[in-house]
């Protein structure tokens, strides 16, 4: 696009680690607990806290429901549950993130 004369600009999203404050987002303290406790024994996470696989695509969900430690009121339906979109924002290859608002309206302003 630049050689077209077009102005454009990227902005890359990095995988965020899933920790207790990032889950609290869209749950209790206590649930949030329960599911980083889960996520970190059946191994979805590296050694940094991030996600080893799109959640998209991953067990995620069954695994928290085998283990009874569903948040409250959270269906767990992809496009539809708040901790389904809070994963796929934190696995970095979500379509939309609101962590770059600002510098995104700087460009559209500018």
């Amino acid at each position: 696009l630049k050689s077209l004369g077009v102005r454009a600009s990227e902005i890359i999203a990095n995988p965020l680690p899933i920790t207790t404050s990032l889950l609290e987002r869209s749950m209790s303290a206590s649930d949030a607990n329960a599911v980083l406790e889960a996520f970190h024994t059946a191994g979805l996470l590296d050694k940094d806290g991030a996600l080893h696989e799109d959640p998209r695509r991953s067990n995620w969900r069954e695994i928290l429901r085998g283990k009874t430690q569903v948040p409250r009121d959270d269906s767990l339906v992809a496009d539809e549950s708040p901790l389904s979109e809070l994963l796929n924002v934190a696995f970095a290859r979500h379509e939309i993130t609101s962590q770059f608002v600002l510098e995104t309206l700087d460009f559209c302003a500018s």
